[in-house]
C-alpha cells in the first residue's frame, strides 16, 4: 500500500503516520515520520498490508508543531490479505486544504447525522429535501424510542438510518451480551427499517467492536471529515471546515441531537450549495 499526503504547517516541527489496528488507539504502530515539510501531495510511506490482520483499520497523520502540539487526520483502510490490492489512501493537509479529490470517483459526499433525532432533526430535513440531497442518520436508542412518524419521514425521504447505541455510552471493552443489548435495542426501537450499520459513539473502536457487530451483521462507519459542529463555533466555520476538506467518497460527522443543533441545521444549508456549485452529489451511505 502507498499512503500519500501533503504534511505542512507554519510551525512544522515533524509528522509522523500510524496504523491503529481496528482503530483501536492503544494499538498504534508506527509507519513512518519525516522532520520536512511535505508541500505538495507524494509518498510519506510503503507498507505490507500482510504484515497486518484482516479488517477496517485507520491511518492517522499527525503533523507536530514546534511547541509539541499537534494536527491530526485520519482515514480508514481495509486490508483484505492475501489478495491485497494496492491502495492510495488520502490524507489532509494540516493547513485545512484537501490534498485529494478523488482523481476519477465519483463527487459523491456522505453526510451524516449523530445522536438524534431530535427538535432540530426537521431543519436538517428540510435542508436536505430543498436541495435534494440524502443523508444517513445515526440515531441513538433512547432518542428514537417513541417517534416512529419522524423515523418514518427519515426513511420516506430516502436517507439510511444508522445505530449509535442506545444510551452513547463507549461499546470499546464491553461484553458481548452488554453490547447486544445496547445495539438491539436500538434496532427494536428503529422498528421496521432496522440500521444496516453501526457507528460506535465517540467513534471508539477495538477488536472486540469490529467482533461483536459483525455477529450481529452490521458494519463499524467512521468518518474522514469532523467540523466539531457540537462544539458550536458558528455555522460559517463549521460549513468551511467541511468544504475545504471535501473530497470524492469522504464520510462527515455532524449532529442532529446532543444539544441545540441550529448551527449545524445552518452549516448544511450552506455545505449544500457551495458543494452542490462545485458538483457533488449527496448520497446515503446506510441505506
Amino acid at each position: 500500500m502507498t499512503i500519500e499526503g501533503v504534511a505542512v504547517h507554519g510551525e512544522f516541527r515533524k509528522w509522523q503516520v500510524d496504523l491503529l489496528i481496528n482503530g483501536d488507539q492503544t494499538r498504534d504502530t508506527f509507519i513512518a515520520l519525516g522532520e520536512d515539510q511535505v508541500t505538495a501531495r507524494g509518498v510519506l510511506a510503503e507498507m505490507d498490508t500482510a504484515r497486518y490482520p484482516n479488517g477496517v483499520h485507520v491511518l492517522r497523520l499527525r503533523v507536530v508543531h514546534s511547541n509539541m502540539n499537534y494536527d491530526e487526520y485520519i482515514t480508514q483502510v481495509t486490508f483484505d490479505n492475501p489478495q491485497q490490492r494496492g491502495v492510495s489512501s488520502a490524507l489532509l493537509t494540516a493547513d485545512g486544504k484537501p490534498i485529494h479529490r478523488g482523481g476519477d470517483g465519483e463527487p459523491i459526499i456522505y453526510l451524516t447525522f449523530d445522536d438524534g433525532p431530535s427538535g432540530d432533526t426537521q431543519s436538517i430535513l428540510g435542508a436536505l429535501a430543498r436541495h435534494n440531497a440524502k443523508a444517513t442518520f445515526f440515531v441513538l436508542g433512547r432518542s428514537a424510542q417513541g417517534q416512529p412518524d419522524l423515523l418514518q419521514i427519515i426513511y420516506a425521504a430516502g436517507h439510511g438510518i444508522g445505530n449509535h447505541s442506545w444510551s452513547h455510552r463507549k461499546l470499546t471493552g464491553m461484553s458481548e451480551a452488554t453490547f447486544n443489548d445496547e445495539v438491539l435495542a436500538t434496532q427494536n426501537a428503529i422498528g421496521e427499517h432496522a440500521a444496516t450499520c453501526l457507528r460506535p459513539p465517540y467513534g471508539a473502536t477495538d477488536p472486540s467492536t469490529y467482533a461483536h457487530a459483525t455477529k450481529l451483521g452490521l458494519p463499524v462507519v467512521l468518518w474522514s471529515i469532523d467540523p466539531t459542529d457540537w462544539k458550536l463555533p458558528g455555522a460559517q466555520a463549521i460549513a468551511n471546515h467541511v468544504i475545504e476538506r471535501a473530497f470524492p467518497g469522504a464520510i462527515v460527522v455532524l449532529h442532529d441531537g446532543g444539544g441545540n443543533r441550529a448551527q449545524t441545521a445552518a452549516a448544511v444549508e450552506i455545505i449544500l450549495r457551495e458543494l452542490g456549485a462545485q458538483g457533488y452529489r449527496f448520497e446515503a451511505y446506510c441505506r
